[in-house]
């Protein structure tokens, strides 16, 4: 699932299902989640489409409803929306829409392809598609109609009805432009306040172990900054221009930076604290060897959930140093699920550091 290939409504519809199944206690996204947020969105382009089908939508929307209603619930905590996952079948259904964006030589993955896959789908929503008559065939036709401008005028504006913007290949001082306007956006990492026990059961973080919000120079396969980060990845060694870029993020934070540290991993060797001592040398301050693996344990994207997650990381690190007076920088290569930094930083935090501010290279979604 390739967030960044969604259209904007698109990724709206996934936000929204994420809220409707944490709203309905509902701790997966299932398909029915994502087809109520499409036929809630205002404006949205399924409801045209399927009235254009002639599909009684209300009618529709109130039976999905009723599938929903009748998905199993979780109290507490474990039904907030940083707490629910996908289910395989609506990671499925989004793979499906994403080969129909192909099939149509579309370069994003839109609301119409999320029909299409629908038509094929075989949970409660496309059980109701099938009873509401919702065909591909039909579908297709609607589409047609949707895309077909009925008073076609000249709008004065796009490239049709002037002339093509970029008649050759845009300058290179264009495409530096265009890179710095995007490379110049960090992405924020909101803080966990829930965490599993090792029992499994969700629990606030105390205020005294909870990490402050952080920064991620890049998303995986962005536009920005992520070749860069790519290339040091690969080759161990990062470009002096995203050390400053990431001197430049945390200069931006509310209170300066004492002291950096880094998250040891097995698979980069000393790739990240020497990247992290060049970081504390573009800041003027110290770096700290805190941290030291103990466990060598699987990547956190093959965790099927939180608790397996948080399991991951619980016992894999030992700090063997005391973390220096003021605010800290953690740094790591990525943030996928969040626990890697959230749990290390805890640990930081109850061996005596003030503040933990988490600082990712990439981040998923």
């Amino acid at each position: 699932m390739d967030f960044n290939r969604f259209t904007e409504k698109m990724q709206e519809a996934v936000r929204a299902a994420q809220s409707i199944a944490a709203q309905h206690g509902n701790q997966q996204i299932e398909v029915e989640h994502l087809l109520l947020a499409l036929l809630q969105q205002e404006g949205g382009l399924a409801p045209s489409i399927l009235n254009k089908a002639d599909i009684k939508v209300d009618s529709l929307r109130t039976r999905v409803q009723q599938e929903i209603d009748r998905l199993p619930k979780v109290s507490g905590p474990a039904g907030a929306p940083d707490q629910v996952y996908v289910t395989q079948r609506l990671t499925k259904l989004v793979s499906q829409a994403e080969e129909e964006a192909k099939r149509l030589k579309d370069e994003f993955t839109s609301v119409e392809h999320v029909l299409l896959a629908l038509t094929d789908d075989s949970g409660p929503a496309g059980k109701l598609f099938r009873e509401f008559g919702v065909t591909r065939d039909r579908l297709m036709r609607a589409l047609q109609e949707e895309l077909d401008d009925p008073d076609p005028a000249d709008c004065g504006r796009c490239a049709v009805c002037t002339a093509p913007r970029f008649g050759e290949p845009p300058g290179a001082e264009l495409i530096e432009q265009a890179g710095r306007h995007l490379r110049s956006r960090p992405i924020e990492l909101e803080v966990k306040k829930m965490a599993p026990d090792a029992d499994g059961a969700m629990r606030k973080i105390p205020d005294g172990v909870r990490i402050d919000p952080g920064w991620s120079l890049a998303r995986f396969g962005d536009g920005g900054w992520w070749p860069a980060v790519e290339r040091g990845l690969q080759s161990g060694e990062f470009e002096p221009d995203v050390v400053s870029a990431l001197a430049e993020v945390l200069r931006g934070g509310a209170e300066a930076v004492r002291w950096v540290t880094s998250v040891p991993s097995v698979r980069l060797g000393g790739v990240l604290a020497r990247l992290g001592e060049r970081l504390a040398a573009e800041l003027g301050v110290g770096y700290v060897e805190l941290l030291e693996r103990v466990a060598d344990r699987p990547p956190q994207r093959e965790m099927a959930n939180a608790v397996s997650q948080a399991a991951n990381v619980r016992g894999a690190f030992r700090v063997v140093g005391s973390p220096p007076p003021g605010v800290g920088v953690l740094l790591d290569d990525r943030r996928s699920s969040g626990w890697t930094l959230a749990m290390v930083g805890g640990q930081l935090r109850r061996a005596g550091a003030e503040r933990v501010v988490p600082l990712a290279l990439g981040a998923l979604g």
